[in-house]
């Protein structure tokens, strides 16, 4: 959406969930919301198109909850991504595959045939190319070294729209889930120097702190260069710091990633 409208087009993003990024927490989702009103984007939650029609070199969307059809020059289905392992013959050699086509594995990518191994897209797991290369190397040292070890690092997740979203460890809805008492501490670009020389100071950075322990267990950051400083944050997970000794790291001024020791 955010690619095609920065090119002058006029883009509606029809969401058949309640929210933008349903995954992601409601904060999030908003500030993305307002940043696409501002780019003129327009948003329909909550929307699904019944019937599309092409007419005299344009298409017509029925959407329920809506009268009048929605008429467009292109329509673009991003509706997620399923295995193409359809063709592989796996099963011919023992290796089984789920009801959606993603090939069985073990914790440490070993499918049901024990000398075969599988990563990446076509098993059930983070569809991130940094994954996939992770889960290469280890795969590969299993193999030499005759290891079981797998992924138990933390995994940043990073969207690339503008603003840019990404996140880290715990959301707030896992851990209400789970029931871990959470304390979200919150800092926005506002106050950071260079977002302001950037020429985009929207959006914030925010991290889940463990009530009991203190301890950093998530976080997430919307906007300038997120996909870039989310690594600072995966560290502090990572490496279990409390949230004192996160924001008290001292950071070049100014920077982007200056906006942690204004976390509170």
């Amino acid at each position: 959406a955010t690619f095609f409208s920065s090119f002058g087009a006029k883009v509606t993003l029809i969401v058949r969930g309640s929210q933008l990024l349903s995954k992601e927490d409601e904060d999030i989702s908003k500030t993305l919301l307002r940043a696409f009103k501002k780019q003129n984007i327009t948003v329909l939650t909550s929307a699904v198109i019944q019937e599309a029609e092409v007419k005299n070199g344009e298409v017509e969307l029925f959407i329920k909850e809506i009268k009048e059809p929605i008429r467009c020059k292109i329509v673009l289905c991003a509706s997620g991504r399923t295995p193409f392992t359809d063709e592989l013959n796996h099963q011919k050699a023992g290796v089984e595959s789920d009801e959606r086509g993603y090939i069985k594995v073990s914790k440490s990518y070993v499918a049901s045939q024990k000398n075969i191994y599988a990563i990446g897209d076509c098993i059930d797991s983070y569809g991130y190319a940094h994954t996939a290369y992770a889960q290469a190397k280890i795969v590969a040292r299993n193999i030499i070294n005759n290891e079981s070890k797998t992924i138990s690092n933390i995994v940043p997740s990073v969207i690339f729209s503008n603003p840019q979203i990404a996140t880290c460890g715990l959301r707030e809805s896992e851990a209400k889930s789970q029931n871990i008492e959470i304390e979200v501490k919150k800092a926005f670009f506002k106050t950071n120097a260079k977002a302001k020389i950037c020429g985009d100071d929207s959006g914030f950075a925010k991290i889940a702190v463990c009530v009991k322990t203190g301890v950093v267990l998530g976080a997430g950051i919307v906007g300038v260069q997120a996909s870039e400083i989310i690594h600072e944050f995966v560290v502090a997970i990572e490496k279990k710091l409390t949230a004192k000794e996160f924001v008290e790291i001292i950071h070049a001024h100014p920077s982007l990633s200056e906006i942690v020791r204004y976390i509170n």
